[in-house]
């Protein structure tokens, strides 16, 4: 009659369009690969933690796969699969999308407890969990792996839940839109970093056919505690910012503030949210602030080397026409050459110094103690004498050196020279410049 009576239910419920109470959304697979004991590990530990990270594995939501199907499936080169590329062959073979891995070692008297878990297919470690146990007895080391699969089971927790909210990423129709990020700053304030965000995406929409946002309305749209600043290499953070700033693409900028005369050196790194790729662009060296936006232009296609050149128009002007420039001005800076100079200046002037005051206390002694001084003794303090000069004459030179690489490490405004054409179509050659 029970069986009847649930048979006549489910049918109903097919009937109308209800799914029974038992019939879930199939959930994630977790498997633990490996518990690696090391170093006279105590062997009990293999079946205790086991038992507790498949506990917390269920806990978190994850379906467990069995460890008699582990074992069976895992074999030849995958039984030793720990990290990188071969995760993703061993999620495969025991059709896993998160894998455990625990490594227990005993050193000396301590015991050292690592649980690790891996998103396989991106090769990201999710979880990366540390106990160590000195001078342990079997109910303290059960005790600590209690705790490490509480902490797995945390983290489990939130993969899960990442899993669930997954954020759908804006998807290029025909014209890319570029965000730049703002990364770390070093003695950059956030004023001038809006500033030269403004400038760079202003530069890559003047030299390239593509829609930008930076400056204020990036870090409008993002959270107000900003972004982690290991974004740029998490892609659930990298999606987040893609999705917030309904960007295609992404610069991620970092600005230091190199000290020579309020030079700042910025480094870009290029990322690709939907296809999970990034490359690292070479830096930019900005002398002058006011120039920045010409900087940024001219290093538009390496910064987007993929992203298509915008069509200017000459405006069919007659006659010849300027196409040169003029070059930046770089300010005064102390050079690494000078930097070496100045070290030996000062390793120079401090040999002189030492040598000159011993020197000069043997010199006393001996003029205050008649006799007590033989010519060997005399040699020595000629030599000690010699070798303070020399000093003296190295800082003197290095600091002379130093001196002039400092003078001559600016450089002006100088002129460029281009060709241009006329209405003839001739070309003709025209030269600009201050004098």
């Amino acid at each position: 009659m029970g069986a009847l009576i649930r048979s006549t239910v489910v049918g109903l419920a097919v009937m109308f369009g209800v799914s029974p109470a038992h019939a879930e959304e199939p959930r994630d697979k977790a498997a633990v690969i490996a518990v690696d004991l090391a170093g006279g590990a105590p062997d009990f530990m293999r079946a205790k933690a086991l038992i507790g990270v498949t506990g917390g594995l269920t806990a978190a939501g994850f379906d467990v796969v069995p460890n008699e199907t582990v074992a069976a499936k895992l074999g030849g080169d995958l039984a030793a699969c720990r990290q990188g590329p071969c995760l993703a062959s061993a999620a495969k073979a025991v059709d896993a999308s998160f894998l455990v891995v625990v490594s227990i070692t005993r050193k000396d008297e301590s015991t050292i407890i690592v649980i690790r878990g891996f998103d396989p297919k991106p090769g990201e470690l999710i979880a990366d969990i540390h106990e160590v146990c000195d001078l342990c007895g079997q109910s303290e080391l059960g005790d600590r792996l209690d705790v490490a699969a509480s902490a797995l089971r945390v983290k489990a927790k939130a993969e899960v839940q990442r899993r669930a909210e997954h954020v759908d990423l804006p998807r290029v129709t025909g014209r890319l839109r570029v965000g730049i990020v703002p990364g770390i700053a070093v003695n950059v304030d956030n004023v001038r970093v809006d500033a030269l965000g403004q400038d760079l995406a202003d530069a890559l929409a003047q030299e390239l056919d593509i829609d930008t946002v930076g400056g204020l309305e990036v870090r409008r749209r993002l959270p107000a505690d900003g972004i982690p600043l290991d974004c740029v290499t998490n892609p659930i953070c990298v999606r987040d910012v893609a999705k917030r700033l309904d960007a295609n693409q992404l610069l991620f900028v970092v600005m230091v503030n190199t000290g020579a005369n309020g030079a700042i050196q910025v480094d870009t790194t290029w990322v690709d949210p939907a296809a999970e790729t990034t490359a690292t662009r070479r830096p930019i060296d900005i002398a002058v602030v006011d120039q920045a936006r010409a900087k940024f232009a001219a290093s538009a296609h390496l910064l987007l080397p993929g992203a298509p050149i915008k069509k200017k128009d000459d405006g069919n002007a007659k006659g010849p026409g300027f196409t040169g420039r003029m070059s930046d001005a770089v300010p005064r800076h102390f050079t690494t050459p000078a930097m070496i100079t100045a070290g030996v200046a000062v390793v120079g002037l401090g040999l002189g110094i030492g040598f000159g005051v011993k020197t000069r206390s043997q010199y006393n002694d001996c003029e205050q103690l008649p006799g007590s001084c033989d010519q060997s003794d005399k040699d020595k303090i000629r030599s000690k004498s010699i070798t303070a000069d020399l000093g003296f004459v190295v800082a003197a030179g290095a600091a002379i050196t130093t001196a002039v690489l400092f003078a001559t490490s600016g450089k002006e405004s100088r002129l460029v020279v281009g060709p241009s054409t006329n209405g003839a179509g001739s070309i003709s050659l025209i030269a600009a410049g201050r004098f």
